[in-house]
């Protein structure tokens, strides 16, 4: 397990850091309330992806991406933290502080699943959103309307 977490550090630190290299601007953070909204659905799917936004939406999939990247690193950690206790439970069954921690793992599993789900979305809609290379020799065009 020690190996793991070290080769999912250096992994982390080598190629996703790299990747999503934003400085200190969170993307978000200077949007209205309703346009995060508006972004994070745009991300998970729910509303299609507006082109004006795009870029902002790209940037913010990417930042979103890595903070997961980071939790789902460290997701085998917490299991250890409670495990033990809900063991304990299973061999003798009568302690309330076991059956809590028991509680506290399941609770733990599904906020890893909403995690994962959104790990995922957030690599679809930045898989959907990419834009296809030009044959060589083409320029890019302007929308009309611009």
């Amino acid at each position: 397990m020690v190996a793991v977490l070290t080769g999912g550090l250096i992994y982390n630190s080598k190629h996703v850091v790299p990747a999503a290299k934003y400085g200190n601007v969170v993307v978000l953070l200077s949007l209205e309330s309703e346009e995060r909204k508006q972004i994070r659905q745009q991300i998970a799917g729910k509303i299609p992806a507006e082109r004006e936004h795009l870029a902002v939406a790209r940037g913010a999939a990417v930042q979103m991406r890595k903070g997961l990247a980071t939790q789902l690193l460290f997701a085998p950690l917490y299991r250890l933290v409670f495990l033990p206790q809900a063991l304990r439970l299973a061999i003798r069954g009568d302690d309330l502080f076991a059956w809590f921690m028991l509680i506290a793992v399941g609770l733990l599993v599904i906020g890893i699943a909403f995690v994962v789900r959104d790990f995922r979305r957030a690599g679809r809609f930045l898989t959907r959103t990419t834009e296809q290379p030009l044959p060589r020799g083409q320029a890019h065009t302007a929308p009309e309307g611009l």
